[in-house]
């Protein structure tokens, strides 16, 4: 059973972790660290497969391949998945829009002009964003824990943000952008919970990745016919393939899978480890040095991640 929606408040209410879809809290917690993993890589991978990608080929490319791999994985039910999308056109469209169209075209246009620490620090302001919005639709109440939790964490990425790396102008253009990205990110957290109550997590993925392919294929058009595919590195095609297997493809089914269990707010809350995991990841392919203020970062993260937990 999924997490119940209150007729009369409104309020998204703890499904019994025995009758939510077979999940536990456990294997709930779980998947969401399992994608959250794959998807902290994915800003490394995606920041050095831009050294053979620019961000107009990356997003397209990125947007088919998943959409391949998405239609191969259910061949035989593809029929029965798209009749039950029927009607509800608005619902897959909005989420092919917010999640996959502008959330990675923000997302990958953003880091193509900041850096991956840059990148970790503004999609950390996806649990407030998801907070505010889900309060304003009663979905889930923004208590003090929450706000003091977001704010400790938020202090934990601002460390390990600004003991890294300048803030140049170019920096700045970037994260204006992956603020956007962020944004869109959050929406598109809330559609997909709702979402969640109604559809199976490939039947989501199944129908809203062609919806995407289609709404990108102008710029599909434009740029990949031209494209120099003779001059891609090894490196870059190994990156590519991480982007496309362990950035788009499995951590979306891990992602809706959990949601069948765990709040909005809850699973946007393990953002905040992706900063820790991505800086180190950096560290380890990047040699980048551990510092003091990335120790403390760490502290702060992880303590804000507990209180917004806890409850």
């Amino acid at each position: 059973m999924s997490i119940p929606l209150d007729a009369k408040s409104g309020e998204l209410e703890a499904a019994n972790p025995r009758t939510s879809k077979g999940l536990t809290a456990f294997s709930a917690y779980l998947l969401m660290s399992i994608a959250t993993l794959s998807w902290s890589g994915n800003i490394v991978a995606t920041k050095i497969v831009m050294d053979d990608f620019p961000p107009q080929i990356l997003i397209p490319l990125r947007m088919v391949g998943a959409t391949i791999l998405f239609l191969l994985i259910s061949p035989f039910s593809l029929r029965r998945r798209f009749e039950r999308a029927r009607g509800d056109w608005k619902t897959f469209a909005g989420l092919a829009i917010t999640g996959l169209v502008l959330n990675q075209g923000f997302f990958m246009t953003g880091l193509w002009y900041s850096s991956v620490t840059h990148a970790a620090l503004t999609f950390s302001m996806v649990p407030i964003f998801v907070l505010v919005i889900s309060r304003w639709t009663h979905m889930e109440a923004l208590t003090a824990p929450k706000i003091l939790g977001v704010l400790v964490a938020f202090g934990g990425v601002s460390v390990l943000t600004f003991t890294r790396a300048p803030l140049e102008s170019s920096y700045r253009v970037g994260d204006l952008i992956l603020l956007a990205g962020a944004v869109v990110f959050s929406i598109y957290t809330i559609l997909a919970k709702r979402a969640a109550v109604r559809y199976d997590a490939l039947t989501l993925n199944v129908v809203s990745y062609p919806m995407g392919s289609l709404l990108l294929a102008p710029v599909m058009a434009a740029t990949l016919p031209g494209f120099d595919w003779g001059a891609v590195s090894t490196s870059g095609w190994l990156a590519a393939a991480y982007v496309l297997i362990l950035g788009a493809t499995i951590p979306y089914l891990l992602f809706y899978k959990a949601l069948d269990y765990l709040t909005a707010a809850r699973v946007a809350a393990f953002g905040y480890l992706q900063p820790l995991l991505a800086a180190g990841f950096g560290i380890w392919l990047l040699q980048e040095p551990i510092t003091r203020g990335w120790v403390l970062a760490a502290v702060l993260i992880f303590g804000g991640v507990y209180l917004v937990e806890r409850e």
